[in-house]
């Protein structure tokens, strides 16, 4: 009977305490405004567009691949992959540092071939194009 006695007074005192918190925590919405506020300053988003050169009349996929760095070179981050054929364009919004100023894409056909584009972007640039069977690429 003690112990049932015992753990009803710690029962109540654990209910008492924790019904006396106060849950706001003071300065957590400046440190949120702050955070995005960083997260805006060293990466912005970009819309990608890529259309394969597509060689199989749709059949096979093409891998498709983002860089922020040449991949033939040290130190490169693959920022996107995905697959793509005539009939499917891949398009993705990527989160990319401020810092970085040319994207490289490249395609890799289904025997294994590359073949790359380097895009030079800008603070102000908010979508890429990338069209692999004209080689034209749209930067806005």
């Amino acid at each position: 009977m003690k112990t049932l006695f015992q753990l009803l007074v710690i029962s109540l005192l654990v209910i008492a305490s924790l019904s006396s918190c106060d849950n706001s925590i003071e300065g957590v919405d400046e440190v949120l405004k702050s955070d995005s506020k960083i997260e805006t300053a060293v990466s912005r988003k970009i819309n990608v567009n890529v259309i394969v050169k597509d060689e199989y009349n749709s059949t096979l996929f093409y891998r498709v691949e983002v860089f922020d760095k040449d991949p033939t070179l040290p130190d490169f981050n693959m920022i996107s992959v995905g697959v793509a054929r005539a009939d499917m364009v891949m398009n993705i919004d990527l989160m990319v540092l401020t810092n970085v100023k040319v994207l490289y894409i490249q395609q890799i056909d289904p025997l294994k071939n590359i073949t790359m584009n380097a895009i030079t972007i800008d603070a102000n640039t908010k979508s890429v194009s990338c069209d692999f069977n004209t080689n034209i690429i749209l930067v806005k």
